[in-house]
């Protein structure tokens, strides 16, 4: 009979941290989906009439263009859609059988409860998004937009953190007590 070697065979309490650049790469992954995803309901938009771009300025310069695809050209509406989008779609992936967004899959990496390393729930992964987005979330407010670019400097190291913390940690990651570990 052949011995088992118990520390070889993964279970729920043993996992492995995705360190910085698995982390760089999936959000670069998630970036271009993201992206493709902006460009289809920017298009939407322009052709239902709700875009202050005109069509013949939209592929006139690159400034108009990051305009058309930010949805900036819908006012403070485009803005708000755009937040919600971003926090929307981060936390049905974060809570789907993926447990993360598609670059997280395409990584190999998860996202878990940092305690019980159990897929987190909908409250946390709500609250992780927040975290992560909040310096766009204070942009939409005026009287905010000083903290804004406040948040978004702290945001930036904070998530440089994972490259230093035991457990692979971003600000975000801490703050919201989640991880991100490979799939076994």
């Amino acid at each position: 009979m052949e011995d088992i070697i118990l520390d070889e065979i993964p279970n729920e309490k043993q996992m492995e941290y995705a360190g910085f650049w698995v982390r760089i790469l999936a959000m670069i992954a998630d970036f271009f989906i993201l992206l493709a995803i902006m460009f289809m309901l920017s298009i939407l938009f322009l052709f239902l009439g709700l875009t202050s771009v005109p069509l013949k300025e939209v592929f006139s310069g690159y400034a108009s263009f990051l305009k058309f695809m930010s949805l900036s050209s819908l006012g403070i509406f485009g803005n708000i859609l755009s937040v919600v989008f971003t926090i929307t779609i981060a936390t049905m992936f974060d809570i789907s059988k993926w447990h993360g967004t598609p670059g997280k899959h395409f990584c190999g990496v998860q996202i878990t409860e940092i305690k019980t390393n159990e897929p987190i729930s909908l409250n946390t992964s709500i609250l992780r998004n927040v975290i992560k987005n909040s310096s766009s979330i204070l942009a939409l407010v005026p009287v905010f937009g000083a903290l804004s670019g406040l948040a978004g400097i702290v945001l930036f190291f904070g998530f440089f953190a994972c490259a230093f913390t035991s457990k692979k940690q971003a600000l975000h990651d801490i703050l919201a007590g989640t991880t991100v570990t490979y799939r076994y």
